[in-house]
């Protein structure tokens, strides 16, 4: 039943966003590829819809890897195969610590906060004021896409942990099998 739940919430959430995305220019589409004044002028404030995206998106990330864990556990399997399975749901959780790291991204850039995190891949977008780091700030001025690249490297990297995840039980036929 929980799992029928939070599956059928996650399809909510992904065509509330998708159409929430696609329309928040109204139907001027050509508006996501001219500039950030023009983004400014014609459309609401995009901030706290990445915003929430990016919360919600790290929610549903943490609910999905946790949700089958008491199952396999009731499984009857030896401990070696269960604490293989969970070792795979590991990796899937090293997929939902990117997805923290993204959200920080995003929630610095979009509201100028102090660095929380400092990893290696935001030191090219990192600007130092009054002795404080700061993330550059999305206005007029920045470099849109400049200012993307790190939340966008931290999605290449969650999106790729959780490829790796998904295929880890087919490694494991194709190990065990002989010929």
């Amino acid at each position: 039943m929980a799992s029928r739940v939070v599956l059928a919430t996650i399809v909510i959430w992904a065509v509330a966003f998708f159409f929430a995305l696609l329309f928040i220019y109204g139907t001027d589409f050509s508006a996501y590829w001219i500039s950030i004044e023009v983004e400014k002028e014609r459309c609401v404030d995009t901030n706290i819809l990445h915003n929430a995206f990016a919360i919600s998106d790290f929610l549903t990330d943490l609910v999905i890897i946790l949700l089958p864990l008491p199952m396999i556990w009731r499984l009857h399997l030896t401990v070696r195969r269960k604490l293989g399975l969970c070792a795979v749901f590991g990796l899937g959780a090293l997929s939902v610590g990117t997805s923290i790291v993204r959200m920080v991204v995003f929630l610095q850039a979009t509201s100028g906060m102090h660095m929380l995190l400092f990893p290696p891949l935001l030191l090219p977008f990192i600007e130092a004021k009054d002795h404080h780091l700061h993330l550059a700030q999305f206005n007029p001025n920045a470099d849109f896409e400049f200012v993307c690249t790190a939340g966008l490297y931290w999605s290449m990297i969650e999106s790729g942990l959780g490829l790796c995840a998904a295929c880890l039980p087919v490694y494991y036929g194709l190990v065990r099998s002989k010929g």
